[in-house]
């Protein structure tokens, strides 16, 4: 099963999904084999999103200020540049096969 799958299955059975990114996350999670207890789910809802976090990392690190290592920058702007070429002509379940064949843990049931 894809990302694309996966995702369009969890908005298909949990409305709530469809409006919070958090709650698609939490789901995901769960269903990719977390077991997060109630404590770790109410402290993940009160936390600014990942993407949020990614993007303000990405400032700061974008004015020179607490830099990667030489190894991960050169990883992110080859993965940087391979999107640029390859993401205009995929459709969106070829995306996630282009970089390596990553995935996420077995997704479950």
């Amino acid at each position: 099963m894809t990302i694309t799958q996966k995702i369009q299955a969890i908005l298909d059975h949990v409305p709530a999904a469809r409006n919070s990114d958090t709650e698609l996350l939490l789901i995901y999670m769960q269903k990719s084999g977390m077991d997060l207890t109630p404590k770790q789910i109410e402290v993940f809802r009160n936390m600014p999103s990942p993407e949020t976090i990614r993007r303000t990392r990405q400032k700061i690190q974008q004015v020179g200020k607490y830099t990667a290592s030489p190894e991960v920058k050169a990883a992110r702007d080859y993965k940087a540049i391979q999107t640029r070429r390859t993401i205009p002509f995929m459709q969106p379940d070829d995306v996630e096969r282009a970089f390596d064949g990553r995935r996420v843990l077995p997704f479950g049931e």
